[in-house]
């Protein structure tokens, strides 16, 4: 970059804005390539995919053996790109890419990500499997009679249709129907599954058996035959789901589906029979010659049983990247953008010092990344330097602001009912300031809980030292805990812990309250015993402490019920915004906040507009907030005192600016590829597409990721933090944090790169 910039050519960072998962992708010859750096994980992983997929096959005709492989990491460390990297490596393979499949289970139950599962197979794939059985019974009968030997040649390659075969030939379709039947309930075990599936080759059953494979209690015409109840607990969900591995997966198919997550909607009971069903899940996967990838945390491990844990063939376990793969992940990014394999605006020694600071996660180095190349691309010298890398992990490794972490620790003590006092100087100078005191009534002296910020070089190291050594020196015997609101370097990580006797304690969303808790008794353990105490004390001691755990237990209580009435102000808004559109059916409809997708585009294309256009308004709903505000009901005064909170909220305003700017970029992005669409070279064209037609939609998917190369989508996490307006669509779980996040996130991921492919197999159905 270094004297090479051209300030007339759009900038573009090769790193990706939402840091999650991918890092960049391309496209040549419309194959996706994306970059992917080769850990010792990966190659696991693969190695394992590709002995799968090369299985010779059984000499008995029985399906080979199926494999499962259990990916597990910290947050960040690559999971969700490894399962989808091997899902399309499998589609690659594969003939039918529906037989590779990718699911993120994120916060939901088991049953919601088993009819996700349906819903990326669809009614008529799995009729389709359904017909395949047919097509081999059928073809059976044939050979036993002699009859019409080519019509079963037809048929094993599913050349023909079994239903005209039977029609043609005048067979008895009942009684081969009934054999299906057979064939199904055999193959799945379950006799409900068999005739539901059957079914599905008979007119007039097909609403009826989707509705109850989805879930649905079943319709009258199913509890005529004996299907009673409906697929709704954890037990007859896992079984379903080995249901459809034993139905695409017989018969030496492939089928591969990768769950991202597992660990959020596998219930961490001791329920027996729903671990020995899980178990049973992973045997028939096994059984069936398919593959199913599980991804998870680490503690997922632990709670699975020994038996359990024996059906997993492949654990993989993803790591932080070294300071090489770092490199190596910097040097493909760019050459993925640019064509060219380079280091610079880094150089080895920043990229070294952002492997250092992040730990290798990937997810923060990617973050990191595209950070510091647009402050590279900013500064006169267009080079990363350490001193960039320093400020760039202040602001992004520190989670939270001063305050909201002195708040966050404050919790802790509250609802632990500890003694302390705020703010406390423990004796003259700023030194010996600690953020919180805890003395404990039957220990001497007293622990020192000091907030401070990342700890990246020696300076920052000798200031915390000082801090310490003033809260020692002034408190003899004091203990003293460090919480770090960031990260802290490996040097002065290790010269603090030797100083403190324990780890820096860093901030962490997952579990920083109970490690704080665990470090400040392992801390007050330490502390001397009060000479001369009695039992009436301790006893003492114990009932204040209860006292003052009730206490805050009183105003957890009164926060929920804040949020309880929040959610209930929010479903009043809800139910009269359906009354009113009900109303409107009637009379003039209510205008509607986001425009309807442009007429031309394609209905896949499309999609992908409204899906994401519909998750920025579902998080901000700023137009809906501002139309109640106004409409002069007996609503409008509540409705404008909940507009004034939420504008007062830390970090609204950037974050309703950073979404607005999102929509009129995707609006736009949008009316350009509806242009390109409509042009005369996509609609003259009757097959392949030319290079030039091709370049131009490129170019235009590179504009949107110019565009919002800047943006700082990460600041629209306000927004999802925030109570929702109204939930559009409806049901309890939309109102959930974690439901609305990776949705976002799952949607603004990329949306170019899935726009450009999506146009050019509608365009070009033979490249898709």
């Amino acid at each position: 970059m270094n004297g090479e910039r051209d300030e007339a050519t759009p900038f573009r960072n090769p790193f990706s804005t939402m840091a999650v998962s991918r890092v960049a992708t391309f496209d040549r010859d419309l194959g996706t390539a994306e970059v992917t750096v080769q850990t010792d994980g990966i190659r696991r992983a693969v190695a394992a995919l590709t002995g799968y997929l090369d299985a010779p096959p059984t000499r008995t005709g029985d399906p080979a053996p199926g494999t499962v492989l259990l990916i597990v990491g910290e947050h960040g460390t690559g999971k969700s790109h490894l399962a989808r990297y091997l899902v399309r490596r499998a589609a690659s393979r594969l003939e039918d890419r529906t037989r590779s499949l990718y699911l993120e289970a994120t916060a939901e139950n088991v049953l919601r990500a088993y009819q996700r599962l349906l819903g990326h197979l669809g009614v008529e794939q799995v009729r389709a499997r359904v017909s395949d059985f047919y097509a081999d019974i059928v073809a059976e009968q044939l050979q036993d009679t002699g009859l019409a030997g080519h019509a079963v040649e037809l048929l094993r390659r599913r050349e023909v249709e079994p239903h005209e075969v039977v029609r043609q030939l005048r067979l008895m379709e009942s009684e081969l129907l009934r054999r299906v039947h057979r064939k199904l309930s055999d193959v799945t075990e379950n006799e409900d599954f068999g005739l539901a599936l059957s079914l599905l080759l008979r007119p007039g059953f097909e609403t009826a058996v989707w509705g109850w494979l989805n879930g649905e209690p079943p319709a009258p015409v199913l509890t005529d035959r004996d299907i009673l109840d409906p697929i709704s607990g954890d037990l007859d969900v896992l079984e379903a789901m080995g249901v459809v591995a034993l139905l695409f997966g017989d018969r030496e198919r492939r089928f591969v589906l990768a769950i991202d997550e597992f660990d959020k909607i596998f219930p961490s009971t001791e329920d027996r029979a729903l671990r020995l069903a899980f178990q049973k899940m992973l045997e028939v996967f096994s059984k069936a010659g398919a593959c199913l990838v599980l991804c998870g945390q680490p503690d997922f491990v632990f709670s699975l049983d020994p038996g359990t844990a024996e059906r997993i063939t492949t654990p993989v376990r993803l790591t932080g990247l070294s300071a090489a793969q770092v490199r190596e992940l910097v040097e493909l990014a760019q050459e993925a953008e640019f064509g060219s394999r380079r280091l610079e605006p880094f150089s080895p020694g920043t990229v070294e010092y952002v492997a250092m600071v992040t730990g290798g996660n990937v997810r923060k180095v990617i973050r990191m990344c595209h950070a510091l190349y647009q402050a590279a691309h900013r500064d006169a010298d267009g080079l990363v330097t350490d001193e960039m890398v320093r400020e760039v992990a202040r602001e992004q490794l520190g989670p939270l602001s001063p305050d909201e972490i002195v708040l966050a620790i404050h919790r802790v003590l509250e609802r632990e009912g500890w003694s302390y006092q705020p703010d406390h100087y423990l004796s003259l100078g700023q030194d010996a300031r600690v953020d919180f005191w805890l003395t404990f009534q039957d220990r001497s002296g007293g622990c020192a809980v000091i907030v401070t910020d990342s700890v990246l070089t020696e300076a920052d190291a000798g200031a915390v030292r000082r801090r310490v050594s003033a809260v020692t020196g002034s408190a003899s015997g004091a203990e003293v805990v460090l919480v770090v609101n960031g990260v802290v370097a490996a040097e002065p990580a290790h010269d603090l812990r030797v100083q403190l006797g324990r780890k820096p304690l860093l901030h962490n969303s997952r579990s920083f309250a109970e490690d704080l808790a665990a470090a400040i008794r392992a801390a007050a353990n330490l502390l001397p015993g009060k000479p001369g105490g009695d039992r009436g004390d301790a006893v003492r001691q114990r009932i204040d402490q209860i006292n003052r755990q009730q206490s805050s237990l009183y105003g957890f209580v009164e926060q929920l019920a804040e949020h309880i009435d929040g959610l209930r102000t929010s479903s009043d808004r809800r139910l009269a915004e359906i009354q009113q559109q009900l109303t409107g059916l009637t009379g003039t409809p209510e205008p509607v906040e986001e425009r309807a997708t442009a007429p031309g585009l394609p209905v896949a294309v499309a999609r992908l507009f409204d899906d994401v256009l519909a998750a920025l308004e579902e998080v901000a709903q700023t137009g809906l907030m501002m139309r109640q505000t106004f409409a002069g009901d007996d609503e409008a005064p509540a409705a404008l005192r909940a507009v004034q909170n939420r504008q007062e909220s830390a970090g609204y305003l950037e974050a309703v600016g950073t979404a607005e700017i999102l929509k009129h970029a995707l609006v736009a992005f949008q009316d350009a590829v509806l242009r390109w669409h409509q042009s005369d070279e996509v609609l003259r064209s009757a097959g392949e597409l030319p290079k030039s037609t091709l370049d131009a939609l490129y170019e235009t998917c590179r504009t949107y990721d110019g565009v919002i190369a800047f943006l700082p989508l990460h600041k629209l996490e306000p927004l999802i933090h925030l109570t929702p307006w109204t939930a559009p669509g409806g049901t309890v779980t939309d109102l959930g944090r974690p439901a609305r996040r990776y949705r976002l996130r799952d949607l603004l991921e990329d949306v170019s790169a899935q726009v450009r492919r999506a146009s050019v197999r509608v365009a070009s159905p033979g490249r898709g």
